[in-house]
């Protein structure tokens, strides 16, 4: 069992084309009505991914989802409306969409972002994701995404103080703290996002799952309709230099290791036309 929000009737697989126990599948949409469903919303990361490799509207994919589902989804990805119509969910989705995508890609829209707009996007992404760590793209250092401070359960600034007035003492406050001066979580959007750590961990494994028993078909560009006649991101090769370690294959962050985005193979699968994407960084060393 991935989840608290798991019961036992999802082990018999993941509709959406997604294989199951004995080759079984069930379709599960609408069960976000209920509970916030990992599977479903796994399920439709692979539908947005299937379609970017495929050059569809992504909008439409999304414009597809029921009401409970797209809901759902927006909420894991950090949607915080009170009152709030499909437009506004709509909106949020294809926002958080295409931030997830230019996240991954290297390209002149990534490029012409100010430092700040690029770290913005990238923590984002990180925990929509479920991911530990980004890499600055000003400084090259790794940074702790407030995923991974949720994950640690306490703030790491924030000591007992019985001298002092307060009861505490903050040494230190890590760049994406979510916590409070006194150590408690009280911003909402962090709130929101501690109930659902257990939802983008199953989400973010279930993405992974598949997309690791698809390997050989990304890799030979199976998946893509377009990486051999209008991608010019990859100039029409399927991949691309590894823009993490830049081809050498291993990356100093913060010790020196195999690049983990590309495996130690100075390229990987371009993003763009193919349905890849780098796994999640799961802690510190995995940068």
């Amino acid at each position: 069992m991935k989840s608290g929000f798991v019961s036992s009737i999802y082990g018999s697989g993941i509709g959406g084309g997604i294989g199951g126990v004995g080759g079984v599948s069930i379709g599960r949409r609408g069960f976000c009505k209920f509970a916030i469903d990992p599977f479903v919303i796994g399920e439709i990361s692979l539908d947005v991914l299937e379609a970017e490799a495929q050059g569809k509207n992504v909008g439409e994919v999304l414009k597809e989802l029921g009401d409970e589902d797209l809901q759902g989804f927006c909420r894991v990805k950090g949607f915080l409306g009170e009152e709030f119509g499909r437009d506004d969910l709509l909106r949020f989705a294809e926002e958080y969409v295409h931030d997830e995508r230019v996240s991954r890609r290297d390209d002149d829209e990534f490029r012409g972002l100010d430092d700040q707009q690029k770290c913005k996007i990238l923590h984002r992404v990180c925990c929509g994701e479920g991911s530990a760590t980004y890499i600055d793209p000003k400084t090259g250092y790794t940074v702790f995404s407030a995923f991974a401070h949720l994950e640690r359960g306490h703030c790491c600034g924030v000591s007992e103080d019985l001298e002092s007035e307060k009861g505490y003492a903050r040494s230190h406050r890590c760049r994406h703290c979510p916590y409070a001066d006194d150590g408690t979580l009280k911003s909402k959007s962090m709130i929101q996002l501690s109930r659902n750590l257990s939802v983008v961990t199953s989400a973010r494994e279930i993405v992974e799952e598949e997309l690791a028993r698809k390997r050989e078909q990304i890799e030979g560009g199976d998946l893509s309709q377009k990486s051999t006649e209008t991608c010019d991101d990859c100039n029409r090769t399927g991949r691309v230099t590894c823009a993490r370690c830049n081809g050498f294959l291993y990356v100093f962050s913060p010790i020196s290791q195999r690049c983990p985005k590309c495996d130690g193979k100075g390229t990987h699968p371009c993003v763009s036309c193919t349905g890849w994407r780098p796994k999640a960084r799961k802690g510190w060393l995995q940068t």
